[in-house]
């Protein structure tokens, strides 16, 4: 009877830990040290009490004991990412969801809330050649001069604040009435622009210690999204031999970064990132974390990570080959680790979708496996073999998977 009670106290305090802290965000290790004949069954139920728990039995291996703490050490300071760990210091911005901002208007005015960089504060234009890895200077939209960008941010993300943007056109006759000789830069809030090109949005970092990397930060991520656009060529030219369908494309969106001069920020200089606005509902097929889109209700009730949308279906779909749009995701994350030979895994896939360009994806993680340990690659968001180990605990094989012939997999089965 003292048994029960003390199960059923373990369970639901961690159910309420759960509840707190969200099921996702918690991760729950229990380790079984100790003779096999021993009953463990009370740390396997508690590690099965929520999404991200795993239980492991060691028996009386020391070193099996001496892996595990060091395993528990690593995931840790992974951890810290994902809102534990490491305190960042969180930049004074307030992100607006609700932001109005006529997108509409030709003109550009500092008054409303732009911030304009022109003549001599726009300091280049970089694009990232995947071929030679490195930034190389990047044209303008024809007839523009400058970049201008809503001061408010409408969105952010894991490390990034999302502002609305776009390239513009500065009347050059106007450069000496708006120059402020007082603080030696221009006087933003007076100055008019008529934009130019596509509706763009930039990011910044929402912490400051990553803001204060400056380049490097924007640097890494877009050498990222060079890599996962990669892979999902790789992807688009296997589906074509296999099952080519237009609306199952993959594509990541361009980057560019942009240096402007700002009294404001460090060194008086900051670098933003800028890609084209998506149109489209904005979806999220998986996460860094291993949840993941499910469609059909059948899926619902399993307990597994799930992220939102949930979209009814015919529980029978695989039986014939049929593929919903939202298994493409998936077996994409799946082939970017068979492609890869295991060493990378692209996942937090999140963009838009039509049925006339496919999938147009933005903002990817790419967890890098380094045979030498190498921690963190690709930004602070890589979770290497252990972001591996997620997706394929949560990942089911669907009939894109079985039709690319990719090997269904689990952590015993991993390649090495």
């Amino acid at each position: 009877m003292r048994d029960a009670q003390v199960k059923t106290e373990c369970l639901e305090r961690l159910q309420k830990i759960g509840h707190v802290f969200g099921k996702d965000k918690v991760v729950l290790r229990t380790l079984a040290f100790g003779p096999k004949h021993e009953d463990f069954k009370l740390l396997e139920e508690m590690a099965a009490a929520l999404p991200r728990g795993e239980f492991q039995k060691l028996g009386l291996d020391a070193n099996k004991l001496r892996t595990a703490f060091s395993s528990l050490s690593s995931s840790m300071t992974e951890l810290r990412t994902e809102g534990g760990g490491r305190a960042l210091t969180r930049r004074n911005k307030v992100v607006n969801k609700e932001q109005k901002v006529d997108v509409s208007s030709e003109k550009v005015l500092g008054s409303l809330g732009w911030w304009i960089y022109c003549f001599g504060d726009l300091m280049g234009k970089f694009a990232f050649d995947y071929r030679t890895k490195q930034l190389v200077a990047a044209p303008l939209s024809p007839d523009a001069n400058g970049l201008a960008f809503f001061q408010e941010p409408f969105a952010e993300g894991a490390e990034r604040l999302v502002y609305r943007c776009t390239e513009i056109l500065v009347p050059h006759q106007n450069r000496s009435a708006w120059y402020d000789k007082g603080i030696q830069t221009f006087n933003k809030d007076v100055m008019v622009a008529l934009r130019k090109g596509l509706r763009l949005v930039c990011k910044e970092a929402k912490d400051m210690e990553n803001l204060n990397l400056g380049r490097n930060f924007h640097e890494t991520f877009a050498r990222v999204q060079s890599d996962a656009a990669a892979l999902a060529h790789a992807f688009n030219i296997k589906c074509a031999d296999v099952y080519g369908r237009d609306e199952w494309a993959v594509s990541y969106i361009p980057t560019n970064l942009y240096q402007v001069y700002d009294v404001t920020y460090k060194d008086n200089v900051a670098w933003v990132l800028v890609e084209p606005e998506l149109d489209g509902k904005f979806t999220k097929w998986n996460n860094n974390a291993g949840a993941v889109l499910r469609t059909g209700p059948a899926l619902v009730s399993r307990g597994d990570h799930a992220l939102g949308g949930i979209v009814e279906e015919d529980d029978d779909a695989d039986e014939d080959g049929a593929i919903d749009v939202n298994d493409v995701p998936q077996a994409f994350s799946h082939f970017s680790y068979e492609y890869s030979r295991g060493k990378q895994l692209v996942c937090d896939l999140q963009g838009v979708w039509n049925a006339d360009d496919g999938f147009l994806l933005t903002d990817p993680v790419v967890h890098y496996v380094s045979s030498s340990g190498r921690r963190h690659k690709n930004g602070a968001t890589d979770k290497g073999a252990e972001g591996v180990k997620r997706f394929f605990k949560t990942h089911k094989c669907g009939a894109l998977c079985k039709k690319l012939l990719l090997t269904e997999r689990d952590e015993a089965s991993l390649l090495r």
